[in-house]
């Protein structure tokens, strides 16, 4: 019995250790420099520029004619948030305001030239939820 106890509980650590490991963390945007990311919905785009937070960068959405300032924010485990630009001094990576654009789960490639963000939430009608955005990165 002591012996079973034991492999459950080294069996328990190996699995709080890697789901608490962010595998995505070397694809982030980010990681690429400064450049400009390109989605095919929406003109969708935002920019790195490596100032401030590694994790948030500016960009823009374009809706029914009018372009909106957002801020993207790459969460481990494969999540981005969206907020209205005008919000970004209010959150951080770990307290994020209730008014957000839009959220999703994100997948990267492994060269780092493309990823998808499919919306799973969203504050605006004209996104639907379940809406799939591939970004490319703008290469020169």
């Amino acid at each position: 019995m002591k012996r079973i106890l034991g492999c459950f509980i080294i069996l328990l650590s190996i699995c709080t250790v890697l789901t608490s490991c962010d595998l995505d963390s070397k694809y982030y945007p980010h990681n690429y420099g400064e450049n400009e990311w390109i989605g095919d919905k929406y003109d969708a785009r935002f920019y790195v520029n490596n100032e401030g937070s590694l994790m948030q960068d500016n960009g823009t959405i374009t809706l029914n004619g009018e372009v909106i300032e957002i801020v993207y924010l790459f969460i481990p485990g494969g999540m981005a948030l969206c907020h209205y630009r005008g919000n970004a001094e209010k959150f951080t990576y770990y307290d994020t305001p209730d008014d957000s654009f839009c959220s999703g789960n994100v997948v990267y490639d492994k060269e780092g030239k493309t990823f998808t963000m499919e919306v799973y939430e969203t504050s605006n009608d004209n996104i639907p939820i379940g809406t799939i955005i591939t970004f490319t990165r703008k290469i020169d």
